[in-house]
Parts: C-alpha cells; sequence; structure tokens
C-alpha cells in the first residue's frame, strides 16, 4: 500500500498503534486484581468450558474443570489481572495498517436555512471540503432517529494506491468512539481508485458545532487480499455441531487459561489432542 499527501503541509498519516491516545499508551499493561474486586459485575454463572462439557452438564466435575478449580484456588491466579492491552488479538489488530488525520482544523455545524437543517462543513480558511451537498438517503429510515437525516462526504486529500488483488479496508478507529460523528465503513479496490473520498454521519442538535483539530486521527485504512471475496462461511446449527472439534479447541484454551500454554504458541505448534484420561 502506498498513501500520498496531495496537498503541502497536511499531516503525515499515522501507524494505527502509535495513534492511539495518551489514556492508552500509558494506561498498565496489568492492574491491582483488587480494582476489580472493588466492582459489582453480574458474571455468567458457568464458565465457557461448562457450556460445551457434557459431563460438566450432567452435573457433576470433569477432570479438566476439577484441574481448573485447584489452579484458581491455590496457584494465586489472581495475582496479576491483565489488561485488554495484553490480548493478543487486540495488539495484533493494533499492528496493521494506518490512520487518516484531519488535515487541517474542520468544523462542522448543524444550521436551518430555509426552514430546513443543513451541515456546513468548512476548513480553517472558511472553505468547504465536502461535496454532494444534497440528501443522498433517508438516513432517518436507514438507522432510526440517531443521526442527522443527512450524509457528508469528506474529500480527503490523500490517495491510497495497492498493487492488482489487493484492497483496502476503511473502518472507523475502536478507540475514538465518538457518538457525534461516523465515517461509513467499506472496502474499496486501490488498484483500481485511489480517491479517498468517505462519508461521514454526524448526531448535532440545532446550531451545535463539532470542532476536529488538524491531525486527529479519523480513518483506519489496511490491506487485504481479494480472496477476501472467496471466503467460505457455513453455519453450523446446534444439533449438527461436531462436538470432538469443539471439546480440542476447548481444551487448548484451558491450558493457556491455567498458564500451561498460551495464544502465540498454539499458534505455532497447532492445536494439541486432549489426553484421553482427560476424556472419561
Amino acid at each position: 500500500m502506498k498513501i500520498y499527501k496531495i496537498l503541502p503541509d497536511i499531516p503525515n498519516p499515522i501507524k494505527y498503534e502509535e495513534s492511539m491516545p495518551d489514556s492508552w499508551q500509558q494506561y498498565p499493561r496489568s492492574i491491582d486484581p483488587t480494582l476489580q474486586f472493588h466492582k459489582i459485575i453480574p458474571q455468567m454463572q458457568k464458565g465457557d468450558h461448562e457450556i460445551i462439557c457434557k459431563i460438566c452438564q450432567s452435573g457433576k466435575e470433569c477432570k479438566l474443570s476439577k484441574i481448573e478449580q485447584h489452579y484458581y484456588d491455590f496457584e494465586n491466579y489472581n495475582k496479576s489481572i491483565p489488561t485488554i492491552k495484553q490480548c493478543p488479538v487486540v495488539i495484533d489488530y493494533l499492528k496493521i495498517g494506518y490512520t487518516l488525520p484531519a488535515w487541517d482544523d474542520l468544523l462542522i455545524q448543524n444550521i436551518k436555512h430555509n426552514g430546513e437543517y443543513k451541515l456546513i462543513a468548512i476548513d480553517s480558511q472558511k472553505k468547504g471540503f465536502t461535496s454532494l451537498n444534497f440528501e443522498q438517503m433517508d438516513t432517518e429510515k436507514l438507522v432510526g432517529k440517531f443521526l442527522n437525516d443527512y450524509a457528508v462526504k469528506f474529500h480527503f486529500p490523500y490517495r491510497i494506491t495497492t498493487k492488482k488483488g489487493y484492497l483496502t479496508v476503511i473502518k472507523n478507529p475502536f478507540y475514538l468512539p465518538n457518538n457525534k460523528i461516523t465515517f461509513s465503513e467499506g472496502i474499496m479496490d486501490t488498484s483500481a481508485w485511489s480517491l479517498m473520498n468517505i462519508f461521514a454521519f454526524f448526531d448535532l442538535k440545532e446550531n451545535e458545532a463539532l470542532q476536529i483539530p488538524k491531525g486527529t486521527p479519523l480513518l483506519h485504512v489496511f490491506e487485504v487480499h481479494h480472496s477476501i471475496f472467496q471466503s467460505n462461511y457455513e453455519i453450523i446449527d446446534y444439533d449438527n455441531v461436531d462436538w470432538d472439534v469443539i471439546d480440542k479447541y476447548d481444551y487448548n484454551e484451558h491450558l493457556a487459561a491455567l498458564k500451561k500454554s498460551h495464544y502465540r504458541k498454539i499458534q505455532k505448534t497447532g492445536l494439541k489432542d486432549k489426553p484421553e484420561h482427560l476424556k472419561e
């Protein structure tokens, strides 16, 4: 993927992980468990294992469950509780792609003009940066009364190109939840099209304005192969579940919970078979 800056003096796109706010970057990777224990949070009466284990469902306790319970009771499992920042699933996602920032100080305001509400969108020079200043869809019918009945098309002064066969995924940065603005997500074939003209939706009251400072991360973009469209998806109904397959995954996941294995190791070595003495 190549990202071109097509205006002078605009911010560089930022690696996704580096665009995280300071509050995220400075948050500890593990926390004192008492921080959680002082809160009342309803929890599942049974863990994930008991949901699929036929022995545990019969009212007995299987050997794997006994091993796990012993570990929780006597091996100080709760001495250190990792935060979301240590989750490898989150870490891997943060490593991909870049964010396209606000290229200038931007202002969006909901005004009433000739009896109708309209959104104006201007930069620091009081110039408009959007197109299609007419209603393209009935937003209320599309998503309900959560957003202004009007979409704004941002013209980002960045172009993205990829090699043939590769596409660009466009998403909102998950760590910047903003109930005032959300961008339309999508997949673009940037081997054929480079324009970054992306729709945004707003929730602004009458005369309310949203100011977006220059450099604010707005879009997360990353590259995927076109084979994503050939992915095979199959929904397995409860009555047709292969419980041997699920049991194998469950065993390996509990090895990770018991600190006898971990996610990265399983990625490299593959799933281990559940020992016969634990199948009884």
